[in-house]
């Protein structure tokens, strides 16, 4: 049984490794939420290329 309490200390700092990389991970979030709230103020620019792409796409050629 002795031998187990070694190996439950050295599990302790394995499990402390990933703490720090968990950190950078958090840090990462607030870019997510602002890369989140970019598309939905795009959305109008994308119907409005949509809209003049269509209109060309769909304009009939001169003859």
């Amino acid at each position: 049984m002795p031998p187990d309490e070694p190996q439950a200390s050295t599990a302790q700092p394995s499990t402390a490794t990933p703490g720090p990389r968990a950190i950078p991970v958090r840090r990462r979030i607030p870019c997510c939420v602002r890369r989140a709230q970019q598309p939905l103020a795009n959305t109008e620019a994308h119907l409005r290329a949509a809209a003049v792409w269509a209109a060309l796409l769909h304009r009939p050629e001169p003859e």
